[in-house]
């Protein structure tokens, strides 16, 4: 979705008139919903967590300053909204690779999913963001060290870092299939 749409669905927004909200949620629900996956690494609390973070979206919409990176913004809600869940339910070990039977032949494609994210969820917070949002969202390394607050230098050797121990994460797999 063009940025134009989105500002101009923000602006109807902030007037009051909620039918915006479907251009803003379908133009941001799938960066929301990694993002809150990086961090929750269970897509039921992300259901629930995704909630309350276009609740918050709504209540605050009128702090969003216009012209300015609505992603960041929003995902900066997504984020500490995670972080709120989490302590919640005090619950900080994530998935393990180890949980998934490498045994198992992957074969169709909700598997073929869920071992991605179990791969994906084996990496450290900070990882596992880098490497969706580049991956999932085609983020340049810049983008995502300003949304990050980190160093250009710091998320490209991270990012490359991260594919380095996923790719020995998978040898690893397939060798114990074999």
């Amino acid at each position: 979705m063009k940025t134009a749409t989105l500002e101009r669905a923000i602006a109807r927004l902030k007037k009051g008139q909620d039918a915006a909200f479907e251009t803003l949620y379908d133009a941001t629900k799938e960066r929301v919903y990694y993002t809150l996956l990086s961090i929750l690494k269970n897509p039921v609390d992300v259901d629930d967590v995704m909630q309350e973070t276009y609740l918050k979206v709504l209540e605050n919409i009128h702090r969003y300053e216009a012209n300015t990176q609505f992603a960041a913004w929003i995902n900066q809600i997504a984020r500490r909204t995670a972080f709120d869940h989490l302590r919640k339910t005090q619950r900080t070990e994530p998935l393990d690779v180890e949980d998934y039977n490498p045994q198992l032949r992957v074969d169709n494609k909700m598997e073929k999913q869920y071992y991605v994210q179990t791969l994906i969820a084996s990496l450290e917070e900070v990882d596992r963001e880098i490497v969706i949002r580049k991956i999932f969202f085609q983020e340049t390394h810049k983008t995502i060290a300003k949304a990050l607050d980190l160093p250009l230098g710091t998320v490209t050797w991270r990012y490359q870092q991260a594919l380095k121990y996923l790719r020995e994460k998978e040898e690893a797999n397939e060798r114990q299939i074999l």
